[in-house]
């Protein structure tokens, strides 16, 4: 065809993509919405985090110096940027006959950064509770394993709401659990919507285990010689903390000695634990 236009104003078209990009970004992975977030500010690269849990209280005495609760700039993590990149060469002949496409590759060059975060947050999960995790190492999964999760977590005083994230394998393991359990309590759907035998939502949502709700992924981290699923139950504000600095972003640009079209795909974050106490790892067979 005579006077096509195959490529326009690449800042625009990045620009666009970019916009496209971060939604798919928070919808179609499961830890950007379950973590505490900051934003890196102007040209800084570290943000600290606040410091949780340095107040308490205790008994006055009458003209007698009170003991001191001091709140310095240590705090339990530092996050620092660094950046995740892909990289992407499209042929003329695959514009052309392969029905490829620059927006279509952004958007999952954008995914792939997506997954390589929820990877890098759901690695930190084993490090909760001070390292002791809930479960047995090549047992499978059970509800009763989850209830501990929880109890393990609400003993340590914290008081927000949990989620549990699990590897489908873990999933599968507490509902054919469940399946073979005539205890009346499990056909409460209110209690159970677990068992609604709906697929998981964009985001990793399955349903809910005695009304905490229930994430799947398969991004959660493969631990020790048995290679168990590293699972957790979590409070979504307090356990775990990720910086950004901005959204992905896309830059496109074209080499005409190769006839190419190159496609780059960034995103600058950092993950961090941020209060040890505030989840737990459940480890169970793979």
């Amino acid at each position: 065809m005579a006077l096509e236009t195959e490529f326009s104003n690449y800042i625009t078209v990045a620009a666009y993509l970019d916009s496209a990009i971060a939604p798919v970004f928070r919808s179609s992975v499961v830890m950007p919405n379950l973590m505490h977030l900051v934003n890196f500010q102007g040209k800084s690269d570290s943000v600290k985090l606040r410091k949780a849990g340095s107040v308490s209280a205790t008994a006055a005495t009458e003209s007698t110096t009170h003991a001191t609760s001091e709140y310095t700039e240590t705090s339990p993590a530092t996050l620092l940027a660094a950046e995740i990149k892909v990289y992407l060469e499209l042929s003329d002949k695959a514009i052309k006959f392969a029905q490829a496409s620059v927006d279509a590759l952004a958007r999952e060059a954008g995914l792939a950064c997506a997954q390589k975060f929820d990877t890098d947050a759901l690695a930190l999960l084993d490090s909760l509770n001070g390292g002791t995790q809930v479960g047995t190492s090549g047992a499978d999964c059970t509800p009763g394993i989850l209830l501990q999760a929880s109890y393990t977590v609400r003993a340590a005083n914290v008081g927000s709401p949990l989620v549990y994230v699990l590897h489908p394998v873990q999933i599968y393991d507490v509902q054919d659990d469940l399946i073979t359990t005539t205890a009346s309590a499990w056909g409460n759907s209110q209690m159970l919507t677990l068992m609604n035998g709906q697929p998981p939502a964009s985001n990793g949502f399955v349903g809910a285990f005695m009304g905490i709700p229930v994430y799947q992924s398969t991004n959660t981290e493969s631990v020790n010689t048995n290679e168990d699923w590293a699972g957790g139950c979590f409070a979504p504000e307090f356990a775990l903390a990720a910086g950004f600095a901005g959204d992905v972003s896309t830059k496109i640009g074209y080499n005409v000695a190769k006839g190419v079209t190159e496609i780059g795909v960034s995103l600058w974050y950092d993950v961090k634990e941020y209060n040890d106490t505030a989840g737990v790892s459940i480890e169970t067979d793979k």
